[in-house]
């Protein structure tokens, strides 16, 4: 092995957590800065005891982390008065929810455990069919909890090329059935190794389904080192990504659904980092995108100034449903939205929770319909958005991108998903 990629192979044993003495959000940014300044430079010469006290200093950043992300805040609701709730009890939904791995397990995404985690999404959505299957009621649940499935599970397991899936839908009838779709198209976006995905169908005259991944739960995912740091772009998160990719995605769509004549439109899901770039990506075909069924975004940035105004000149919008959760601080960034804006509140779960894995498949949430116009202008957004934009995020940003691939080659040896390192986790749990 590299001498510069040496591991200590115990875990190195961690202090409990002290108070960090600071009164601003700025200070606490400042000190990551430091952090991931000095972090690297040891990284890159190999000095491990010096890897060590760094990974302690963030540790210490813990308690004020916590701080900022259980701080509890909604969206701007238009009315206090929800419009919609689960239909469901835990006790319904238990055989459908003994189906989803939690994102948090480590073996979420593992090449080795792929197709067996394949299946059980698969029996998931079969699930989803047989618990709505002749209850109008429960359609538009039904549509929502099937496009949370595939953003937010079957995306992240990167199912291999000519895989088929029966997938809950409706037909032009507008009556409810198992569609056979399959994986027709996948690309990895410009040099990223991050993924996009094209479901078709395999016999009916319905809309291909593209779909945009969000940030890798693990560092070791496909792409996962690289869609972590994408989201640090002051242009936008994973900006420069869509934009290097442009060219790929223009040949994909030539192929996928050449022109606004084609039989069946795309409908373009995604989730967190995916739906930002699914944003640009329905601006930018907007007269290829379904008007049948809505486009349905979860858990997303809002998008930038720019593809604002390109989306205001669009004169035959697509139907779009973009889903927020409440506390969700990733939805706190970007400025802009589309389409009928929904905030989704789940009957407990921290700030943190709130970002991850599926919601409506979990009894007692309510969903609540957001005034896009007072959302945009927030007081937290703008603040948010300020340290986002900042030239020192800028500096972190194109530090770490120039030196990523000794980030990639420490997460190669470490096999950091064997010691459970999520990026989502607020007490780190690294072994190095």
């Amino acid at each position: 092995m590299d001498s510069n990629f040496d591991v200590v192979k115990a875990p190195i044993p961690r202090p409990g957590l002290h108070p960090v003495k600071t009164d601003s959000h700025p200070g606490i940014f400042s000190r990551i800065s430091g952090i991931v300044a000095k972090g690297f430079e040891y990284l890159t010469n190999g000095a491990q005891h010096a890897v060590e006290a760094v990974i302690d200093q963030a540790f210490d950043l813990n308690e004020s982390f916590e701080k900022l992300l259980t701080t509890p805040f909604t969206f701007a609701r238009k009315t206090h008065s929800y419009i919609d709730a689960n239909p469901f009890t835990e006790e319904e939904l238990k055989p459908l929810n003994d189906c989803l791995q939690d994102v948090d397990n480590p073996l979420f995404g593992d090449k080795k455990f792929q197709m067996e985690q394949i299946a059980l999404c698969q029996q998931a959505l079969a699930e989803l069919d047989k618990l709505t299957r002749g209850r109008p009621d429960t359609y538009e649940f039904r549509e929502r909890l099937m496009a949370e499935i595939l953003t937010k599970r079957l995306a992240h397991l990167d199912p291999p090329k000519g895989q088929k899936f029966n997938i809950p839908y409706f037909g032009k009838d507008g009556k409810p059935l198992m569609v056979e779709f399959e994986v027709t198209h996948k690309i990895t976006l410009a040099d990223t190794h991050i993924p996009l995905i094209v479901l078709t169908p395999t016999k009916r005259n319905l809309e291909p389904i593209v779909l945009f991944r969000g940030t890798a739960p693990h560092l070791s995912s496909q792409g996962g080192m690289r869609s972590l740091l994408e989201n640090l772009d002051t242009e936008g998160p994973a900006r420069g990504v869509y934009e290097k990719s442009w060219p790929q995605l223009k040949k994909l769509m030539d192929q996928v659904c050449p022109s606004s004549l084609a039989l069946s439109n795309v409908r373009v899901m995604g989730y967190s980092q995916g739906s930002v770039m699914a944003k640009r990506f329905i601006v930018d075909f907007a007269d290829r995108v379904s008007q049948r069924t809505p486009s349905m975004l979860f858990n997303g940035p809002g998008m930038e100034p720019d593809y604002k105004a390109k989306w205001d000149a669009v004169k035959a919008k697509p139907p779009v449903q973009e889903y927020l959760i409440s506390g969700d601080i990733i939805s706190k960034a970007g400025q802009f939205f589309m389409g009928d804006l929904f905030e989704v509140e789940p009957k407990e779960g921290s700030m943190l929770d709130a970002h991850l894995g599926t919601k409506m498949n979990h009894a007692g949430w309510k969903m609540y319909r957001l005034d896009k116009d007072a959302e945009e202008k927030c007081s937290v957004r703008a603040g948010i958005n300020a340290i986002r934009t900042s030239d020192r995020v800028k500096s972190i940003y194109d530090f770490v991108l120039s030196r990523v691939h000794y980030l990639e080659k420490i997460v190669a040896h470490t096999e950091l998903r064997r010691n459970q390192i999520s990026i989502y986790r607020p007490a780190l749990t690294m072994s190095i």
